[in-house]
């Protein structure tokens, strides 16, 4: 086309584009006037233009979705006659009786059922309305959709039925319909857990395992990785789901794996009457902690004063015993604020001024966590008031003396901490800034994660602080899983931040900051980007941009494959699966993808084949989309435990991942020679 030509063809586009941005906006009003209950601006609209009533929104719902959402019957009667398409799905696969299912219309859904549409309908999730109904906690609409022949079984992609869903959202009352309907309460998820094993590990409702138990629930079920619901409930600290697991008699090992552990997490989350039980059944006081510690560690992190007594008087354990990281009681107690404790070790004698492996004192880790009360108390006792005696940590990595091919722990109680590690460490580009995601304890349910950080100035490592884009552990300014891109430029993580200020908690999503020269900027949502069912965990990207990521779809080979989303003109591409010789019918994810996309480590459960749980696998690409048969890392790297989010180092010489060799997880790193070794 020449110059001359491009003025005239303007002025036959413009009007066309004006043309098709009245009738987007006509769509977009018919939509809202369905939201609203409006009636006569509906008829309006499609008086002047019919064919708007199935116009979608960029969800792809309809007019006609929204009216049954916000229970306009009078209008999504008008709209069927008008010519609503009664099988419009959303971008999710849910259909017209999923939306009446999830808003509670049983009113609309009976009209549904009379129209036809299938009562077990699925959406991408392989969920059916009585998932949404059983979720929302909607009796009347479960009711409804049993009578007209849903299946009550019938399990999700991940294998939960509608009475894990309403266990999982504490819907009491929904649970009751469906346990009377003869729901199955020994149908087990993809992780082998029924209702009662998930109420035990998710949500602790004590009136919910009740519930289950009355209806038969088996209080000694044991999932793929061999918990009970007494085991998981002991892990989250829900002392009231553990009563009623006591109560309903649920088995209480006092030795091996499971007794070990019942005494070792009774202690860390001060369940006093189940500690009590198992020491007087025979378990074991001396046993070792996940942080190589004695339960008096445990029990003064928890705060109480009940079990420390017991440890210190009658068991003699030693208060001034250090764990892996150089922590004794005291210092756990002024980290978790736990004032009652502090009085009852300094009145014991304890010294007050023992500092960790990174130099701390109780007094500095009570001030890190901003516990004002502890750090007056600790001054006030004698405690030393000295800032934190950090190493002097010199020259890359930390100024860590480099690996051999066996993997060790990395920076011992700097990245390699008591609180554990979500993510392995990203560093910049010239190795002067490091990046990871570490636990906070807490005392009931998950622990919260945050992205911690060190840099060299001066030549010397800094102490770790929070990331200046996640300052703090709430989970609505929190992120996890740093990344940092091959150019430096930008650091990805996961959070579930609000989206905007003010806005709801959602899903975990993925966020952007750009470096700017002087530090990092405000995060800022990753547009374009794919939202898979289960984003969660580690990520990686290569120099194009390209996202490699996880996910558990119904598309998928096993409970997680592996997906690549390609950047394209500044967007995402629709993401796609990695093909057979990645994934299989188990497990793979948290995916590293090297700089030049010319290999990928990834982990695999597969127990049969494997070390352990999760193993660290490699595979280099050939050409286009063709990767050779992955390759486990081998015995140096992978462990009988489980290893997850492996990350090479900038200059490809070191791997860094996690393992849970030592019980808990940390950051391990080792010399990463395997890579040209193994390339064929």
């Amino acid at each position: 086309m020449t110059q001359r030509h491009r003025p005239q063809m303007l002025i036959i586009l413009i009007p066309f584009l004006l043309l098709m941005s009245a009738a987007s906006g006509f769509s977009q009003n018919l939509i809202q006037a369905a939201k609203d209950g409006d009636l006569e601006t509906i008829e309006e609209l499609l008086s002047a233009d019919a064919s708007l009533v199935n116009e979608k929104d960029e969800r792809d719902g309809t007019a006609w979705l929204f009216a049954i959402d916000r229970g306009h019957r009078e209008i999504v009667d008008y709209l069927l006659e008008h010519g609503a398409d009664i099988h419009a799905r959303d971008v999710d696969g849910d259909g017209a009786l999923h939306w009446a299912a999830y808003a509670g219309r049983a009113g609309i859904a009976a009209r549904l059922l009379d129209l036809g549409l299938p009562v077990d309908d699925l959406n991408q999730q392989q969920q059916t309305p009585l998932h949404y109904a059983a979720m929302r906690g909607h009796p009347e609409v479960v009711m409804l959709l049993l009578q007209g022949g849903a299946d009550i079984n019938r399990p999700s992609h991940t294998g939960e039925p509608a009475i894990t869903y309403a266990v999982l959202r504490n819907q009491f009352d929904t649970a009751v319909v469906l346990l009377m309907q003869g729901a199955d309460l020994e149908i087990r998820d993809d992780y082998g857990r029924t209702p009662l094993l998930l109420a035990a590990r998710e949500t602790g409702n004590a009136d919910m395992a009740r519930l289950l138990l009355k209806y038969g629930a088996d209080i000694n079920a044991v999932d793929k990785y061999g918990d009970t619901p007494l085991t998981l409930t002991t892990w989250r600290g829900f002392a009231d789901a553990v009563d009623v697991l006591l109560e309903y008699g649920a088995d209480i090992p006092t030795s091996g794996k499971n007794g070990e552990f019942l005494m070792t997490f009774a202690a860390a989350k001060g369940l006093n009457r189940l500690f009590s039980i198992l020491l007087e059944g025979g378990a074991d006081p001396n046993i070792r902690n996940s942080y190589g510690g004695n339960l008096l560690h445990s029990a003064a992190a928890a705060g109480s004063v009940e079990i420390v007594e017991l440890l210190l008087h009658r068991e003699h354990l030693d208060p001034l015993e250090r764990d892996r990281y150089g922590w004794n009681a005291l210092h756990y107690a002024a980290y978790r604020g736990r004032t009652n404790i502090i009085n009852y070790l300094s009145n014991a004698g304890v010294d007050l001024n023992l500092r960790t492996h990174s130099g701390r004192s109780a007094l500095n880790l009570a001030d890190f966590m901003g516990r004002d009360q502890n750090v007056m108390l600790l001054k006030k006792l004698g405690g030393d008031a000295a800032p934190i005696q950090f190493p002097a940590l010199e020259g890359p990595y930390l100024g860590q003396r480099p690996p051999g091919p066996k993997a060790e722990l990395f920076a011992l109680d700097i990245v390699a901490s008591n609180e554990g590690q979500h993510g392995s460490v990203s560093f910049t580009p010239d190795g002067k800034e490091a990046f990871w995601s570490s636990f906070l304890s807490t005392d009931v349910g998950y622990s919260r994660s945050g992205i911690l950080t060190s840099k060299m100035v001066d030549g010397r490592w800094t102490p770790p602080q929070m990331a200046s884009f996640a300052p703090t552990w709430e989970r609505d300014q929190s992120g996890d899983v740093p990344f940092v891109s091959p150019d430096g430029r930008h650091l990805y993580f996961l959070s579930r931040r609000p989206h905007e200020p003010g806005g709801p908690i959602r899903g975990e999503h993925l966020w952007i900051t750009e470096y700017d020269g002087n530090g990092w900027s405000e995060p800022t949502l990753a547009g374009g980007v794919d939202n898979p069912i289960s984003f969660h965990w580690q990520f990686s990207i290569d120099k194009h941009r390209d996202l490699y990521f996880s996910a558990n779809r119904p598309s998928g080979r096993g409970m997680g494959d592996i997906y690549c989303s390609k950047f394209v003109n500044g967007v995402y591409l629709p993401a796609e699966n990695m093909g057979a010789v990645i994934n299989t019918e188990y497990s793979e994810g948290a995916p590293y993808i090297s700089p030049e996309g010319d290999y990928l480590l990834f982990i695999r459960d597969d127990e049969i084949t494997g070390f352990g749980k999760g193993d660290i696998y490699i595979s280099y690409r050939t050409d286009g989309n063709n990767w050779t048969p992955p390759r486990n890392l081998g015995g140096d790297i992978n462990s009988s435990s489980s290893e997850i989010c492996p990350m090479v180092s900038p200059d490809g010489r070191y791997l860094f991942f996690i393992s849970q060799r030592l019980d808990t997880n940390n950051v391990f790193w080792a010399a990463a020679d395997f890579i040209s070794k193994f390339r064929p």
